[in-house]
């Protein structure tokens, strides 16, 4: 250790934190160009799901509409926990799947696999705004930026393909 140099070791970590930051403008420029590209170079599968994604299934990504939702068909207070019980999803399992969706999304990489799956372990669409609820609660984000931010489009139209297939109670 005699020949150990400080200086070299600070150059080395100078040098791996600009390839990351490097890394990161082009990973934020590739998803600008793929957002534009999309627009105008979707695939007639993509144009498709596109369109039969309303705005039914995309808001039950606001922490707020499943409660509204459960308000209008009468429930109100031990109701409301009643419901949750009675499709065995709790705010512990909310928080859990919030938690995976969360750990998805990582530094260098993102785990698409995981936030689909994630999302198909919710029951129903009410239960996927308590997820999102539980996420704002936890991570102070909005889950729904949180998508649109680290997936492509066709990514996020895969997020809402899955929840659109599920019952609203």
């Amino acid at each position: 250790m005699k020949n150990f140099n400080p200086i070299v070791f600070i150059q080395i970590a100078v040098m791996i934190l600009v390839l990351y930051i490097i890394y990161k403008i082009f990973s934020g420029v590739k998803n600008i160009f793929a957002t534009v590209g999309s627009t105008f170079n979707t695939s007639a599968s993509e144009q498709e799901a596109a369109a039969e994604t309303t705005y039914d299934d995309v808001q039950y990504l606001d922490p707020t509409i499943g409660f509204k939702v459960l308000v209008e068909k009468g429930y109100s207070g031990q109701k409301i926990n009643n419901y949750f019980d009675k499709i065995k999803f709790r705010s512990n399992d909310a928080d859990n799947v919030a938690k995976l969706i969360h750990d998805s999304f990582g530094a260098f990489n993102d785990n698409e696999a995981q936030v689909y799956n994630a999302f198909q372990s919710i029951p129903t669409k009410v239960a996927v705004s308590l997820v999102a609820h539980r996420y704002k609660s936890i991570y102070g984000k909005d889950l729904r930026s949180v998508l649109t931010d680290k997936l492509n489009t066709s990514e996020v139209q895969t997020v809402i393909k899955i929840i659109s297939k599920k019952p609203k109670l």
